[in-house]
């Protein structure tokens, strides 16, 4: 498992998810446009595996902070095996998805910046909008 992580952290690393197409979109916000806890982590940890910490924490913060988080729980499982733990990560999980998803100030800081798209790809929700249209 340790060997795969390494892989994964090497290939996430040297490819950047923003122009790769190794890496997919959040299917939620392509379905519902909306973000979810999630979204951006992928490019955070790219950002964060190359050394750069300020571009990760703009990508998702929680990301950024659950990583060590995450670590210390699969070395120390024993700690973490109380229910409040699993109590207060869905709460965090949650309430940062909803915020995250408001438009006002200090809110939209903890959405990701857009990503970049080119001209030639088309989401799910808008293929199929654009296939029923058709029919």
């Amino acid at each position: 498992m340790a060997c795969a992580i390494v892989l994964g952290a090497v290939v996430l690393a040297g490819n950047d998810p923003e122009s790769s197409n190794l890496f997919p979109a959040c299917p939620i916000r392509q379905w519902t446009g909306l973000l979810c806890s999630g979204c951006g982590s992928t490019r955070a940890t790219h950002h964060l595996l190359n050394g750069r910490l300020g571009t990760a924490m703009k990508y998702n913060p929680l990301a950024v902070i659950a990583i060590p988080i995450l670590a210390m729980m699969t070395t120390q499982p024993n700690r973490f095996r109380h229910p409040r733990v699993a109590l207060s990560a869905a709460s965090i999980l949650i309430s940062y998805s909803i915020l995250r998803n408001v438009d006002r100030w200090p809110f939209r800081y903890l959405a990701p910046p857009a990503p970049v798209v080119s001209a030639n790809s088309e989401s799910i929700g808008s293929t199929v909008f654009r296939s029923n249209l058709t029919e």
